[in-house]
């Protein structure tokens, strides 16, 4: 049996007390998921009624959350990102067993999955960038910049195109959420230099927050690190906009020895 490649989707919703709904969907033929197979697993996942879900409609928006254009079930959304596991040769042996019609078991086939590499990455594209030194305020990226920005267990990766930079999770100090400009902002060390405070503007930036704080669980216990997070590690600002977390693995000794360049993306 031919494993099928799978693509995350999230979709935002207009209830205020549902919070963004996230599904993994079969990639189609040209790297294209279909409208109905999107709308059918978000009805399921939000508890509609099948009789309900002619009531339901999906629509694409952009970064600046306009919208586009209503998705017909018979569409294909373009999917333009490459799947990101890559499965060793005795994995995929692996996985072919537990795909074994005659002892499915889907617990042990999840297991096996959540050992490849990156499997707990979360990727957002299309995410406005901007640096500046945050001691002498000198900005270092004086035009924004669209950029992808992926988090993984060992740090946050930005990604321009051609050029990609990541920033290991003990060099960064803190981070912080924005709710008016919808920025996430990492304050990190880098060798001897000032603090860098790296702005990335989305409308999935709590998306963003939310993958930071899982892939530090993961980094923690991949490298046997014993930090916690407390309470007075999270601040918020008079006005409520503004919520500052500390980071619990940031280690500045480390970051000292380390070196991070975002030359070749700000040209």
């Amino acid at each position: 049996m031919e494993l099928q490649q799978l693509v995350a989707v999230t979709v935002n919703t207009l209830d205020k007390h549902f919070s963004d709904v996230k599904v993994s969907i079969a990639l189609q033929e040209n790297n294209t998921v279909l409208g109905e197979d999107v709308k059918r697993k978000i009805c399921e996942e939000l508890g509609l009624k099948p009789s309900s879900h002619e009531l339901f409609s999906l629509f694409l928006w952009n970064s600046k959350a306009e919208i586009l254009h209503r998705v017909r079930d018979t569409d294909r959304i373009l999917c333009p990102v490459k799947g990101r596991l890559f499965p060793t040769k005795e994995q995929e042996l692996r996985l072919e067993e537990l795909l074994d019609p005659g002892f499915t078991i889907e617990e042990q086939y999840i297991h096996e999955c959540q050992k490849m590499k990156n499997y707990f990455s979360v990727r957002v594209d299309n995410c406005s960038m901007s640096l500046r030194s945050e001691d002498e305020f000198t900005q270092l990226s004086l035009s924004e910049q669209l950029v992808n920005v992926v988090v993984l267990s060992e740090g946050v990766v930005v990604d321009a195109g051609q050029h990609a930079v990541t920033i290991p999770f003990f060099c960064i100090r803190s981070w912080s959420l924005n709710t008016v400009s919808s920025l996430i902002q990492y304050s990190y060390k880098s060798g001897t230099n000032p603090d860098v405070k790296l702005s990335l503007g989305s409308n999935q930036f709590r998306y963003l927050h939310d993958a930071t704080m899982e892939a530090i669980k993961d980094y923690r216990i991949r490298n046997n690190d014993s930090s916690s997070f407390f309470s007075s590690m999270t601040s918020t600002s008079p006005d409520g906009t503004v919520t500052i977390q500390e980071n619990a693995v940031f280690d500045a000794d480390k970051a000292m020895k380390y070196y991070i360049d975002f030359q070749a993306i700000c040209l």
